[in-house]
């Protein structure tokens, strides 16, 4: 875990940020990622005080709970060219307000996106059950709107929608 580090600039020859690279870096907040990075593997940017950050074009895949505990994120803008997102990607990001997906063909999803949290109900016979815990608003383009309340994991998500 590095806890000095604020800021990092990845530099224009870089084509895939690590699996778990920055993860756990308590102070980092700006975060510059260069458009020809095409992957930014599982937990790249886990458990980090990031309030907002812009996806550049050119990312394809968005690995398993890249954002996970990144409980400072409030906005973030996945572009057109991310095809795929991770599993859990968005889990434990607790004050997310917003996302803006500006693709028009929803991107596949491994599974939950971590919108929801798992809760249990009574101690001796727990029930559990799962609250939506994500954004209000899901900005996505106008004429897509369909297309994502139709897409099997991004039907769940209808209410949120917003056309842009």
């Amino acid at each position: 875990m590095c806890t000095n580090l604020s800021k990092i600039n990845i530099p224009a020859n870089v084509r895939k940020i690590g699996k778990s690279a920055f993860c756990g870096c308590i102070q980092l907040q700006d975060i510059s990622i260069p458009s020809q990075i095409t992957t930014i593997e599982k937990y790249t940017f886990a458990n980090c005080p990031i309030t907002s950050i812009n996806i550049p074009q050119g990312i394809i895949n968005i690995e398993e709970g890249v954002f996970e505990g990144c409980n400072q994120l409030t906005t973030i803008t996945i572009p057109e060219s991310v095809i795929s997102i991770g599993y859990g990607v968005f889990s434990g990001c607790s004050k997310l307000e917003s996302i803006k997906l500006e693709s028009k063909i929803p991107p596949q999803v491994g599974g939950d996106i971590g919108f929801y949290t798992k809760k249990q109900s009574g101690i001796m016979n727990p029930t559990y059950y799962y609250v939506y815990e994500g954004p209000t608003r899901i900005y996505v383009p106008s004429t897509a709107i369909g297309a994502y309340k139709n897409a099997e994991e991004w039907k769940k998500y209808a209410e949120y929608y917003v056309g842009y």
